[in-house]
Order: C-alpha cells, then structure tokens, then sequence
C-alpha cells in the first residue's frame, strides 16, 4: 500500500550531447501525492543531473535502493523512514556500484519531507540539482545587488565631481585651479598637480579613497 507521503523516483541514462557531452544520469525525486507507486510530473520536487567523465560513467544503487527505517538518524524529523540513494563514477568500469568507485553523493530521501534536500555531496561531477541551483541564484543575487549599490555610489561621485567642477556653493572645490596648483596652499601647491588635487580634496574632508579615485578620473581627461 502506498502512501502520499512516500518518496517515489524516477531515473534517465543521458546520451552524449547537451550539458552532459559524455552523457550522465538525471535522477527525480518526489512524494507520492496520488499514492500510485509511480512518480508524476507534477509531482516532482527534486532533479539532479550528473555527468559521466570520460569512460568513467555514473552509476547508482537505483535497481537496489537502501529503504531507511522509521527512526533513521537522517530522517529523524518526520520519522517516517525514506531511501538512501547513491551516486558515484565507475572507477573500475564494471557498470555497477561498488566500493571502489568515487563517490559523488549520498542522498537522503525521506518520506514526508517536501523539500527533499538532505544529501551529502562528496564531490559533484557535474550539475546541480533543482535545490543546488535556487542557493547558486541566491549568491548571484547577492553579487548583483552589491554591483547595483557600487554604480549608485559611482554615479554619486560623478555627480559630486561635476558640481564641484561647476562652482555650485562657496565651500566647493575648484579642481582646476587645485591641479594647477593656483588655489591651493604652498605646501600643496608644491606638489605633483595630481598629488595637490588629493591633497586638497582631502582637506575639504574627502576620504583619501575617493579623493584619489577623483583624481585618477581628473587627470585622465586631461590627458
């Protein structure tokens, strides 16, 4: 009798082509919602697709899949058992999975679990899975917010630079009389037109950072 909380699987030998050029193995995973044995496509939760490398192909415990009981450590949560699922490359080219071949990763399928995300990956041979691919896109998102706030903070500064450029208050920077040398102190007036520029911006209270970065953009124009 089966139970729309069990794990059921499904798994595809891959042909050589595609994102696999050596062909691979997609494993999906789900539960078993209309308790039919067989795993739907509405009901899938989980695609992992792993490539062979070379003559060394992916090979799994599919045909012999270890069911866990109740109280299994890894599936503790919803005590309800699962399927432990192997993955590894076929180091002694045999077709079947044994002890000598390189482990890629052990996934832990527990019945009840709807998001079917505990494995350990000993070391991936290829793509991600459904779940591996949402954290990739989480870090992408991160990198792009932080790239989106440095174009802010850039079209700031060049904005900040034409103001001062354009003599806008009193207390503003007059660049180009700093890089000739004609506003600033002696002291400054006595250095490297760029290093005076510097010099003077940071005395405006600039952060030598950006007063440098200021500079580099100044002085590149003239050029």
């Amino acid at each position: 009798m089966y139970l729309a909380t069990d794990v059921v699987i499904r798994g595809t030998a891959l042909q050589p082509g595609g994102d696999c050029s050596d062909g691979g193995f997609t494993l999906e995973a789900g539960l078993d919602d209309d308790a039919d044995g067989e795993l739907d496509d509405d009901e899938v939760i989980l695609t992992r697709t792993d490539c062979n490398q070379g003559a060394d192909l992916v090979v799994t415990n599919f045909d012999s899949v270890e069911e866990l009981a109740d109280d299994n450590v890894n599936c503790a949560e919803w005590g309800l058992g699962g399927l432990k699922f192997v993955l590894a490359l076929d180091k002694d080219q045999d077709s079947y999975l044994s002890d000598t071949d390189q482990k890629i990763a052990t996934l832990y399928l527990c019945n009840g679990d709807e998001d079917l995300d505990r494995w350990k990956d000993v070391g991936q041979s290829s793509l991600a899975s459904t779940q591996a691919a949402a954290g990739v896109a989480g870090g992408s998102s991160v990198v792009m917010i932080a790239g989106i706030v440095g174009a802010v903070v850039l079209v700031g500064l060049v904005l900040m630079f034409v103001m001062g450029r354009s003599g806008g208050s009193d207390d503003a920077v007059d660049f180009q009389s700093v890089a000739t040398g004609g506003a600033a102190s002696p002291a400054v007036a006595a250095m490297d037109p760029a290093e005076a520029y510097v010099q003077q911006l940071i005395a405006q209270g600039y952060p030598e950072e950006t007063a440098r970065a200021y500079a580099a953009h100044y002085f590149s124009q003239q050029q």
